[in-house]
């Protein structure tokens, strides 16, 4: 769960000797020139003046401040100020003092840490043997100066020699070397090398509780005034880490910003200076701003890393950020690259960009050899326009931009995708039935909203960019699909966006997103899992009135949880519990032999709610195994445990007002049982299995009266009858809203009709199921989403078909298989009969066509079915007409035999 922890490291504490004071704490120190005599004398102090700098001077380097002597004078004082009011005592004037001088010259050894502004100096002569009638103090006039930046271009801070560079002796061990191979191809031969191991991060080699820390540092003394970011060109591979470039300043405060990195890629590393932040704990605190203009340490810092690494860094320097700007995509202007240039991928858009760049419209056609397709965009069903960007994002957390569309929608998707340097490839769905046509809809995708494509190292990164490719998927007709203005931006923290909690107590039911990304920014995902993802479900959730959507969150097994929560604003007072359905829909990896007998029932992850108090008090309850079917759980406070916190008499009450966060996370480890001296026993066998989801719906407050979980299943899984039949519907419903319940249109056609039919087999029952279709016309779908027990073991699937002669049927499994990968099987009734007809299909490959690969079915496949459709289409004329679907089963027993259907087994019987 995120439990939001701050991991406090020692740290170092360099202060600088020979302190004055600049402000609150700045250092500064002279060499003092020729000495005085000291003699123990009295006498009225002697008019003196400044000599250098002169009045108005501007320097460039750091001053000799030079006087004429004062008649007998024993000492004098200087005083440097950024104010001719030589306040010492205000944080925002840069001040410096220094007394006891015994010299009529003083240089400065030290910078003063702000450039391109007037400095005043003056002087005061001291002899403290005079009377205060003759005076002991007589100062000089004030003069001004203005120090100035001479414009040194880029500073190179440089690797140096394997000497430079220190471990921090808190942390773990790392290896330190110099390459000269110039590594990067830059003509900078050196690079700084840091490697290290598993056993040194995970254990903490050599130093006790530094495990996962590493830190490099190299001191120095350094000039930085006319830089505004660090530059280095960086390397990074092996375990996730988060790495660290922090910046000692000059008055010794540490400043951080963490690498943004694509994993196994060489690449540039560039940090602003004022996006870097201060860290508190156990360091130098002193006037809270960065001041690195002058900067005595740099180092790299290595945190959460629990395995092997090695990070490479090269040409490290200070430079004008303006200098690379071109190298960063802030807002993209689609001529980035000639069109020329760009690359298509199976269907070549005819691309139009608008005069200002912002604006680029992809044209598709069903018309032969349009913009020189071989393919007809219906032939095609999908494209992408690929731009190679090669550049790096801005700062930020999500991408937005404006998308329209014209012509052809029906089930059509705009995909957003972003092609990374290591080959990952990440995407975005965004249905053309949420948005108008001819109307721009404005866009903002967070970052996590990007699902896995296409994966080879798997951490989603954002940074360096090789492509980005716009494109549409499931499209059969001619029109044109446009993005405007596409710019990276920072979203605010959803915990300054709290979900208000009406007198009703919902906290969550889906129904109010328009599309996913907006989920995005009301949850906060984890990033430790790196499978965490939100989508959002009109089909597989549990139907009821009014109830448009649920939620749908993955994550990884065999990793840290994945976890998601939301911030809460509660106005319903007085509530004790939190009410909330759940499913899961978890695929066991059967990838392994050993996890063969592995049946859904087994792969359910462990579920952990959480609420938090607003005193910072957390509440966490446990489900051990998710439920396989959608089951309301009502669970009363009481039943949380504190986890973190404390409770006191005088504490506030666990009560809906107080609660502030709601969280949940899921995870599940693999087991493989094996048998050791007659003793079964189970160890740990990561598979890693992605994409595994659990579903949440109306999530809310409620008062109960329990002080235990009331678990309610809210769907009943189907199991075997007395003859192993799993009876999936025989339509024997009381009216058309209970049908609607199960079974529902899919494919949005306007001819789409489902409804109860007293026209019924032979085989019994009142009622069958009507599905209607438009002749000539395209296929509509009508889906119902089953729960199959995992005792049923089916081979075959058992209907009765009435059709009107000219009608195809098409019946469609949608079985999930491991990583939770949807494949589609299809079997085909042609010309269904005008007479009541039984057909027995068996699961074997020549009754059902594998649509999108995937394994063959088998009797245990159904345990892992999404969705069973039925397509209808056929004749011509555009008439309406209808088929009739029931007793709708799958069946293991040959009924004819008394054995088990054989997977090729395929027959129909007249049954009228």
């Amino acid at each position: 769960m995120k439990k939001k922890l701050l991991a406090i490291f020692p740290l170092f504490a360099m202060l600088l000797a020979g302190c004055s004071v600049f402000g609150k704490s700045i250092t500064l120190s002279f060499d003092k020139g020729q000495d005085l005599t000291k003699e123990n004398k009295k006498g009225a102090l002697g008019d003196f003046s400044l000599v250098a700098p002169a009045s108005n001077a501007v320097v460039h380097d750091l001053p000799t401040f030079t006087w004429t002597e004062s008649e007998n004078a024993i000492s004098y004082t200087l005083e440097v100020c950024s104010s001719s009011t030589f306040d010492a005592n205000s944080s925002s004037i840069i001040y410096a003092k220094e007394s006891n001088i015994e010299a009529t010259s003083f240089k400065l050894t030290s910078n003063l840490r702000k450039k391109n502004i007037n400095y005043y100096w003056r002087v005061t002569a001291v002899n403290e043997f005079n009377s205060r009638t003759v005076g002991k103090t007589k100062e000089s006039e004030t003069r001004i100066f203005r120090y100035e930046v001479e414009s040194s271009g880029e500073i190179d801070i440089g690797v140096g020699e394997k000497g430079d560079w220190a471990l921090h002796e808190m942390g773990s061990y790392a290896d330190i070397s110099i390459d000269h191979n110039d590594f990067f191809g830059t003509g900078s031969q050196d690079s700084l090398v840091i490697t290290f191991t598993k056993e040194d991060t995970l254990n903490g080699t050599g130093v006790e509780n530094s495990r996962g820390w590493i830190v490099v540092q190299k001191a120095m003394e350094l000039d930085l005034f006319d830089q505004d970011a660090f530059y280095c060109n960086f390397y990074f591979m092996g375990h996730d880490s988060t790495i660290l470039i922090r910046i000692i300043d000059q008055d010794g405060e540490l400043w951080y910003k963490q690498v943004k990195f694509t994993m196994d890629t060489r690449q540039l590393a560039l940090l602003k200076f004022d996006e870097f932040t201060l860290r508190t704990g156990d360091t130098v605190v002193q006037n809270e701003e960065f001041n690195h203009e002058h900067i005595q340490a740099i180092e790299v810092c290595f945190e959460k890393t629990f395995g092997d690494g090695c990070c490479v860094l090269g040409d490290i320097k200070a430079v004008s950020f303006d200098d690379y700007k071109d190298l960063f995509i802030k807002k993209l202007n689609y001529d980035i690259v000639p069109v020329e240039d760009w690359i298509d991928e199976n269907y070549k858009f005819k691309k139009t960009i608008s005069e200002d760049k912002t604006e680029l419209t992809l044209e598709f056609s069903n018309e032969a050899n349009f913009n020189g397709n071989e393919k007809t965009m219906n032939q095609a069903g999908w494209g992408f326009a690929k731009i190679p960007v090669e550049r790096y994002f801005s700062d930020g957390n999500a991408i937005k931009v404006k998308v329209k569309y014209t012509g052809y929608s029906n089930k059509v998707n705009s995909i957003i995708r972003i092609y990374e340097p290591d080959k990952d490839r990440w995407s975005y769905t965004h249905p053309f039935s949420v948005l108008t046509a001819d109307e721009y809809q404005e866009l903002t995708i967070p970052y996590m909203a990007f699902e896995q494509s296409s994966i080879v190292e798997g951490k989603r990164q954002f940074y360096f960019v090789s492509q980005i490719q716009l494109g549409l998927n499931n499209c059969y007709g001619a029109g044109t699909l446009s993005y405007k203005d596409f710019e990276i931006v920072e979203l605010p923290s959803v915990s300054k966006n709290p979900r208000v909690v009406e007198n009703d107590g919902v906290i969550e039911d889906f129904d109010n997103y328009v599309y996913r990304g907006e989920a995005y920014q009301q949850w906060e995902t984890s990033v430790d899992n790196k499978d965490e993802g939100i989508f959002l479900l009109s089909d597989e959730m549990y139907h009821t009135a009014g109830n448009v959507q649920a939620g749908k969150f993955t994550y990884k097994s065999d990793m840290s949880m994945a976890s998601y929560d939301i911030y809460t604003d509660v106005k319903a007072e007085g509530l004790n519990a939190i009410k909330f359905w759940i499913k899961d829909a978890s695929v066991p990896n059967t990838a392994v032999s050993q996890f063969s007998t592995y049946t859904g029932d087994d792969v359910r992850p462990t579920v952990v709610i959480q609420i938090v108090h607003k005193d910072g008090r957390w509440y966490r309850y446990t489900i051990d195994k998710a439920p396989r079917v959608w089951t309301e759980y009502t669970v009363p406070f009481s039943a949380f445990e504190l986890f973190s916190g404390r409770e006191y008499e005088t504490s506030d009450p666990v009560i809906s007002e107080n609660i502030i966060n709601f969280a949940f996370g899921m995870q599940y480890f693999y087991k493989y049982k094996i048998t050791v001296a007659g003793v079964e026993t189970e160890i740990a066998y990561p598979l890693y299995t992605q994409n595994n989801p659990v579903y949440m719906d109306e999530i809310k407050f409620a008062s109960t009266t329990s002080e235990e979980a009331v678990v309610t299943s809210l769907e009943v899984a189907l199991h075997p009858d007395t003859n192993k039949d799993t009876v999936l519907d025989t339509f024997e419903y009381a009216s058309a809203e209970e049908l609607a319940l199960k079974w529902f249109a899919i494919s949005e056609r306007g001819y789409e009709n489902i409804a109860i039919s007293n026209d019924v087999s032979a085989q019994g029952g009142t009622h069958s199921m009507q599905l209607d279709y438009k002749k000539g016309g395209d296929s509509p779908a009508y889906a119902i989403y089953p729960t199959i027990g995992s005792d049923s073991e089916s081979k075959a699937v058992i209907l009765d078909v009435k059709g009107d002669g000219v009608a195809t049927i098409y019946v469609n499994f949608y079985i999930r298989a491991g990583n939770n990968t949807l494949h589609q099987y299809r079997a085909t009734i042609a010309a269904a009969p005008a007479t009541w007809t039984r057909y027995t299909i068996g699961f074997g490959t020549d009754n059902f066509n594998a649509m999108t690969g995937g394994p063959a079915l088998g009797k245990n496949s159904l345990q892992n079915i999404q969705r069973l459709t039925f397509g209808v289409a056929g004749g011509s004329g555009g008439d309406i007409s209808s088929v009739y679907i029931d007793n709708l089963k799958f069946g293991l027993n040959d009924p004819t035999t008394g054995n088990e259907y054989k997977y090729g087994v395929n027959r129909s019987a007249t049954i009228e």
